[in-house]
């Protein structure tokens, strides 16, 4: 890593004994001080040459340790990974930036900037970035993924959120009536600008333009995200391996159901040449 390029803030052993002696975390900020990106780095520790990397975004209200049982597990299999906050994307954030000024596409280019970085680090393969999000990461990751195509090798979406925009528009459909600030789900205070870009956004007519092989995992008991909003997004890729994982709802949290979409998150990592 090239450390003028990063703030480097500390050096972590994974905590859990059945990872701690084969992967090392460390703590990495991206972009001028006032205006970070936090994130989490999962390095194998015998880890050689350039390497695949995976991006890892979390959903709405949500921190990069959301998908942190998934960079554990693969970091422990080989891989590399890197989970953000994104900025105001969460009241736990740990980057900078207001709820109130996050908006989908205020987080697209936050994980564009990400990647721009992380594709600079000495240990990464540029040619192997892959995105991994849930939920709202998950339609981050697929629309960034459409708008850069050629720059990344792989995509991973779990329940991604194009529910947004129905949603959107169910909440406020006189868009006139959106206030200042919306407390949504309980868990986050969102600006009016998030529901303005979500009633605009048409993710159906932008996915498709990622034509490499990617993967798409939804649980058919999601009462968050109605799983027809995958099943739709399945259609409209030319490559794409859809799995459904029975009884599992909005986060593959039960041990089963992690298992399952942890397996066939590295089945298409393998088939895809995405491993080291």
């Amino acid at each position: 890593m090239k450390l003028k390029s990063l703030t480097l803030l500390t050096t972590l052993f994974a905590s859990s004994l059945a990872f701690a002696s084969s992967f090392n975390t460390t703590e990495v900020k991206i972009g001028e001080p006032q205006n970070q990106i936090y994130g989490k780095l999962y390095q194998p520790e015998n880890a050689k040459g350039k390497q695949p990397i995976i991006i890892y975004s979390h959903g709405l209200g949500g921190t990069h340790e959301i998908l942190e049982n998934f960079a554990e597990a693969l970091a422990k299999k080989g891989i590399t990974g890197y989970a953000i906050d994104y900025r105001g994307g969460g009241e736990k954030s740990q980057s900078s930036g207001k709820t109130t000024d996050m908006t989908v596409l205020t987080e697209v280019r936050d994980l564009e900037e990400v990647i721009d970085e992380v594709k600079k680090w000495d240990f990464v393969d540029p040619n192997k970035i892959i995105l991994l999000g849930e939920s709202q990461g998950g339609a981050v990751s697929a629309l960034t993924a459409a708008k850069h195509p050629n720059e990344i090798a792989g995509l991973v979406t779990f329940y991604p959120t194009y529910a947004m925009v129905d949603d959107a528009h169910k909440k406020y459909p006189n868009p006139a009536e959106i206030p200042a600030v919306t407390r949504y789900f309980g868990i986050i205070d969102l600006g009016k600008q998030y529901f303005v870009d979500a009633q605009n956004l048409d993710p159906y007519s932008k996915i498709g333009n990622y034509t490499k092989p990617m993967l798409l995992v939804h649980g058919n008991a999601d009462k968050i995200v109605n799983i027809k909003y995958s099943e739709q997004a399945s259609k409209v890729y030319s490559n794409v391996t859809y799995k459904v994982i029975d009884g599992a709802g909005h986060g593959f949290n039960q041990r089963d159901h992690f298992k399952q979409a942890l397996g066939y998150v590295e089945d298409y990592l393998q088939e895809n040449d995405l491993m080291k």
